[in-house]
C-alpha cells in the first residue's frame, strides 16, 4: 500500500476540502483507486492520508488535493466551480477516471464530466492562440 500525507492548516480547511457531507472525498476517491482519511495533530494542525496501490494514483490524487489545500489558503473557500477545476486537470490528462455521476448520486460528475469535455477540445497551435476545437 502507498501512501502520501498533505499536511494542513485546520480541521477547518481539511472540512473545505473533503466537502459538504464527504461529497468531495468521495468524487476524489471514485476518480483515483485511493483512500483519503484525515488525521488530527496533537499541534492543532491536520492531515491528509492519501493510500493506495499504485503511487501514480496517489500522487495524481495528492496533487489534486494539494490545489484544494492552496485555493483554500488564497480564498478561504472552495466552490464547485474550484473543486471541478481541480479533479478536471488530472481527468483531462487521462490520469484519473471520468465520472458520469457524482459518488454521492447527486449528479455533481456531470459536471466534472462536462469540464473534462470543454478542457479535451481545446486546441492550441505551435503559433495560434487557444480556440474551441
Amino acid at each position: 500500500m502507498n501512501q502520501r500525507i498533505i499536511k494542513v492548516e485546520t480541521a477547518e480547511t481539511t472540512a473545505l476540502i473533503f466537502g459538504a457531507y464527504d461529497a468531495n472525498l468521495r468524487i476524489i476517491e471514485g476518480a483515483f483507486p485511493v483512500t483519503l482519511r484525515n488525521r488530527s495533530g496533537e499541534d492543532g494542525t491536520d492531515a491528509i492520508v492519501i493510500s493506495g496501490d499504485s503511487m501514480d494514483q496517489v500522487n495524481l490524487a495528492a496533487s489534486v488535493i494539494e490545489y484544494l489545500r492552496d485555493m483554500v489558503r488564497h480564498s478561504g473557500e472552495i466552490n464547485d466551480q474550484t473543486f471541478h477545476r481541480a479533479a478536471a486537470a488530472e481527468v483531462a490528462d487521462g490520469h484519473g477516471q471520468t465520472l458520469n455521476d457524482g459518488a454521492d448520486g447527486f449528479g455533481a460528475g456531470q459536471t466534472l464530466h462536462q469540464l473534462v469535455a470543454d478542457v479535451a477540445s481545446l486546441q492550441v497551435g505551435e503559433d495560434e492562440g487557444v480556440g474551441m476545437a
